[in-house]
């Protein structure tokens, strides 16, 4: 069912920002692509103060940290040329994370909103993670135009949406009731909460390169902030001695990203000039160039 709600959002989206391209004359560029990445690490998550039960509880070779799967997301944006050396864009993306931890510490389990009233097998768990960001791209161009190769560094920033199942690994572990142990904004969420609301910047490289006049590819790879604990599939909690329990504690969450994909290039139209209106020629039988794009588009040439 989640997959299925995320297809059809990026659809929607899809069908709403191609008019806005198609309509223009101004060289903007379309582009789709897949995507997929990796947790790194939450800064601050160390200053969390353990549990004294965790701590007894903790035997030498567990960990908190899990091991990351590919999993694969996939993003629309519309790029608008500024000048020879920058570009802006509008993003909507769909990324999701996931991992495996074969020998979890124990607190972990105390993400849990049954806790302390639920006793809970000590086994490996998993983690799934799906993001929907909004986010605005700057794009700058070092080399300026370019006719087949364009490297870019890209800067972006927005909102990201976040819902996250943490489960039981092994199915013979998961009971009905107490499965999944910590749940938001997906299908599995019990208690209503729906995905969570927070910032996300980050920065990265990456390349254009022209397949044709109105084809591109495109790949980039570069580092997400995300301002949520969750995207692991557990929210931080740090001991209270004076209230003698855990309290949430969260931190932020950085994760590395890949993307590639195709984008077309809205050409300026037969018959009009760079301004939107006819040529003066038009009337005469004779077209404007067609088929230019935006001079400030860094595959515009002259044909």
């Amino acid at each position: 069912m989640e997959k299925k709600k995320s297809v059809v959002i990026i659809s929607a989206l899809v069908f709403l920002l191609l008019p806005v391209a198609a309509f223009s004359q101004n060289g903007l560029i379309f582009r789709i692509a897949t995507n997929t990445g990796a947790f790194i690490s939450e800064p601050g998550s160390g200053d969390a103060i353990a549990d004294p039960l965790a701590a007894i509880s903790t035997v030498e070779g567990e960990t908190a940290d899990f091991t990351s799967q590919l999993k694969f997301g996939i993003e629309v944006e519309i790029i608008k040329p500024l000048s020879e050396t920058f570009s802006l864009g509008f993003e909507i993306q769909n990324s999701k994370f996931a991992g495996f931890n074969d020998l979890p510490v124990y607190y972990n389990y105390f993400a849990s909103p049954y806790y302390p009233e639920a006793d809970y097998n000590h086994e490996p768990l998993k983690y799934q993670t799906s993001i929907i960001n909004f986010l605005g791209n700057l794009r700058v161009y070092p080399l300026g135009e370019s006719s087949d190769f364009s490297p870019f560094l890209k800067l972006s920033g927005g909102l990201a949406l976040t819902g996250t199942d943490l489960q039981f690994k092994n199915a013979e572990d998961q009971v009905e009731i107490l499965d999944p142990i910590y749940s938001r904004g997906t299908k599995q969420t019990t208690s209503g909460e729906s995905k969570w609301p927070s910032f996300c910047g980050g920065g990265g490289i990456g390349f254009f390169y022209r397949i044709n006049d109105n084809l591109l590819f495109s790949a980039d790879a570069g580092i997400t902030y995300y301002d949520t604990d969750i995207i692991n599939g557990v929210p931080n909690f740090s001991y209270n001695a004076d209230k003698g329990l855990s309290e949430h504690s969260p931190t932020a969450t950085i994760t590395s990203q890949f993307s590639a994909g195709i984008c077309y290039v809205f050409s300026d139209r037969p018959g009009h000039s760079k301004k939107g209106g006819f040529s003066k020629n038009s009337g005469k039988g004779r077209k404007s160039s067609g088929g230019k794009t935006n001079r400030y588009n860094p595959f515009f040439r002259n044909r």
